[in-house]
């Protein structure tokens, strides 16, 4: 039991090494909305460094280059 464990603990640290070795590319660089393509209602707009929302949802998606892996944070506030 004490060699499955051990082995498990290698593979484990193994493959953090190899994860910290993939960089990160961010798409949003906080400044504009280059790369990114907007379709839907309403429409979206960059204000100190966060995309906001007017007049409806929509979508926006990145087209400024090969396919991506997306990892995301976002913060929902009620105005009112």
């Amino acid at each position: 039991m004490t060699r499955i464990i051990l082995l498990f603990s290698i593979f484990a640290m193994l493959s953090s090494m190899q994860a910290q070795k993939t960089t990160w590319k961010q798409l949003f660089n906080g400044r504009d909305l280059s790369g990114w393509k907007h379709v839907g209602p309403g429409e979206m707009t960059v204000e100190n460094g966060v995309i906001r929302t007017h007049g409806g949802m929509g979508l926006l998606y990145w087209t400024g280059g090969p396919d991506r892996q997306l990892r995301a944070a976002s913060r929902l506030s009620h105005a009112g």
